[in-house]
């Protein structure tokens, strides 16, 4: 048996259209998979900092 409680719940989403360079469809990542445990994460994109937070309504916030 093999454990995968450690392993990022990822699936692949077929109703997208697969196309462009590097394409691979679209991925679906769980909330706490992306947040591990934190109420925010801090995420790098082309040298900018772009902040995501679970709010106390339990809703995901992105901001720059």
């Amino acid at each position: 048996m093999v454990n995968r409680l450690n392993e990022p719940r990822l699936k692949q989403e077929s109703n997208f259209p697969q196309t462009g360079i590097g394409a691979g469809g679209r991925r679906t990542l769980h909330r706490s998979d992306i947040l591990a445990g934190a109420r925010e994460v801090i995420i790098e994109h082309r040298d900018e900092c772009y902040r995501l937070r679970l709010t106390s309504m339990g809703k995901l916030i992105l901001t720059r």
